[in-house]
């Protein structure tokens, strides 16, 4: 409820051009994946859907700069869709890796959600 709640009141910041980024660091994104997954757990269990974080490289000692808050946003929308539209026994794969920030100061993560799911139509 907690991240529902806070997406509309992004939204609505969005729509008066009221939208702010608060660039934090972290050493441990993992960390900010597992508090969104929490509380789909009881639908991904239901479901007995497959959930996966894998690391395309070593991000243990990086310092990721973000703005962790709609980071979690962004990854509690993702997860319900995928979750939502996912079939009986699918699964649901979260692919980090981290990148060097143009500017050399700490790093960026990229964060692709695979799924199982039925995806979006070609019409879209």
């Amino acid at each position: 409820m907690q991240y529902y709640n806070q997406n509309q009141i992004e939204r609505m910041k969005i729509a008066k051009n009221e939208f702010e980024v608060d660039l934090q660091p972290s050493d441990r994104p993992v960390t900010y994946l597992n508090q969104v997954l929490h509380p789909f757990v009881p639908q991904i269990e239901s479901r007995s859907i497959s959930v996966f974080v894998a690391h395309k490289n070593d991000l243990s000692g990086l310092e990721i700069i973000a703005d962790w808050d709609k980071y979690q946003l962004i990854l509690f929308n993702m997860l319900q869709n995928a979750v939502k539209y996912n079939s009986f026994m699918g699964t649901v794969v979260f692919l980090l890796s981290c990148l060097p920030r143009l500017d050399g100061e700490g790093h960026i993560l990229e964060t692709e959600i695979i799924d199982s799911g039925i995806g979006i139509s070609k019409e879209r």
